[in-house]
């Protein structure tokens, strides 16, 4: 079923504003978050992508979505701390939150785990990467 509403926009809006929100997470993370990666951006920082499941969900006439968050989370540290401690602080910004969604009613937002990716050269630096996953359930309201 496709009726041309997307809630992505709206979710982008709101995760990223709970991220940014989040003490202990810009703490960690203080290069920011951001939608898009940036030019001459500050390490470490994060960036947010997001899907919707193709299957919508009509419930009581109003259509739900499945929302695949992922955030992917770069340093210069060698190691895995400064990443862990990024994700640490995602978990609890995010994890059973129900997030401010225009248009949308948030349902469900559920932390799915974090796992390494393999690191890259950027500028001549290497860069260490993670990504954490989150699943969200919303509806229009």
């Amino acid at each position: 079923m496709t009726t041309g509403v997307s809630c992505l926009d709206a979710m982008m809006v709101a995760v990223i504003a709970a991220l940014r929100a989040h003490s202990g997470f810009m703490t960690a993370c203080p290069g920011n978050v951001f939608d898009g990666v940036p030019l001459g951006v500050r390490y470490p920082y994060a960036w947010v992508t997001m899907r919707e499941d193709p299957a919508q969900m009509e419930t009581f006439g109003r259509m739900g979505f499945e929302v695949e968050i992922s955030l992917r989370a770069y340093s210069l540290h060698e190691g895995a701390q400064e990443l862990d401690a990024i994700m640490a602080a995602a978990s609890p910004a995010l994890h059973h939150q129900t997030l401010t969604v225009s248009g949308f009613v948030m349902r469900h937002l559920h932390y799915l785990g974090a796992a390494p990716l393999p690191a890259v050269m950027v500028d001549n630096k290497r860069v260490v990467q993670k990504i954490g996953r989150f699943r969200a359930l919303v509806q229009a309201s």
